[in-house]
């Protein structure tokens, strides 16, 4: 019969001699290694994974940055604006513009509108227009504003509200023109037309447009004053050349840079360029015709 004590205790706190005497008999307990295999697995899975996801991340934001410039030619009809300043022909075309030489015919590498025009929250694709006025001043419309733009150095002069003007608020603009008479105009809301008081920066008169540029449709695109002593009246592919003087419209036709403005884009080929000049002529018949009636 050994000796022996009743201990109901759940546990018992051991001193490091007793620990000591237990593992020289048992041995030491064994060493648990599924945890450290089980997070090594799962950091190796996770770092792939996050390499993964910044390299693809990297190549879309280098797509984005290294967006080549389109061809004017293939841009053709589909550009947005145009503009006639210090000698030179504008074409905007999304954040791109050709600034082109009046006198020669080549056409320049394009540029990225904000490199030089100090409004980047304009866009010229739909609410965007421009025209200069008589003092040489741009006039730039985008919405419910209007921008006034030093020609040389594009510094931003101003900054006012339409309703400024004397205009109603909420307007749809279709364009703006100063004519070779010196008059400019707002085209708005799809069948209306304002003169505006250059001087008092107020509106003068609002009309239809019919009443002041007979035979031009309505909702058009864009109007635009060359160096010819037209002005263009874009709606779609159709193009209205308007001769302010007689009050009549001269020709319409489909358009292009090449046919209408002698802009050499060679990648037309020579049946498009025969369909582009018949085109042409068969309107001025048109036109004729309805004159000598």
């Amino acid at each position: 019969m050994y000796p022996s004590l009743n201990d109901n205790r759940k546990s018992v706190e051991l001193d490091q001699d007793d620990i000591n005497a237990i593992q020289s008999l048992y041995g030491l307990p064994p060493v648990k290694k599924e945890m450290n295999e089980t997070t090594t697995t799962k950091s190796v899975t996770r770092t792939t994974q996050s390499s993964e996801t910044m390299q693809t991340t990297t190549v879309k934001r280098t797509a984005t940055l290294n967006k080549p410039a389109p061809n004017l030619c293939e841009v053709n009809f589909k550009f947005h604006k145009l503009l006639i300043l210090n000698k030179h022909f504008y074409v905007f075309f999304d954040d791109w513009v050709w600034v082109i030489p009046l006198k020669k015919q080549t056409i320049p590498a394009a540029l990225q509108i904000s490199s030089f025009i100090p409004l980047p929250t304009i866009s010229f694709r739909n609410d965007g227009f421009m025209y200069q006025k008589p003092n040489g001043d741009i006039f730039f419309i985008y919405k419910n504003n209007y921008y006034i733009v030093d020609p040389d150095s594009f510094a931003l002069k101003g900054r006012y509200f339409l309703t400024s003007l004397g205009l109603p608020s909420n307007i749809k603009v279709n364009g703006g023109v100063n004519t070779y008479t010196g008059r400019s105009y707002i085209f708005f809301n799809n069948t209306s037309c304002v003169e505006i008081d250059d001087y008092y920066q107020r509106a003068k008169s609002i009309k239809y447009i019919e009443e002041v540029f007979s035979g031009i449709p309505s909702s058009i695109d864009h109007v635009f004053r060359y160096i010819d002593g037209t002005l263009y009246f874009f709606k779609g592919r159709m193009i209205y050349e308007f001769n302010e003087f007689s009050g009549k419209i001269i020709k319409s036709y489909r358009f292009s840079l090449e046919t209408t403005f002698n802009i050499p884009c060679q990648s037309e080929g020579l049946l498009q360029q025969l369909k582009n000049l018949l085109s042409k002529i068969i309107s001025n018949k048109i036109i004729l015709a309805e004159d000598e009636d």
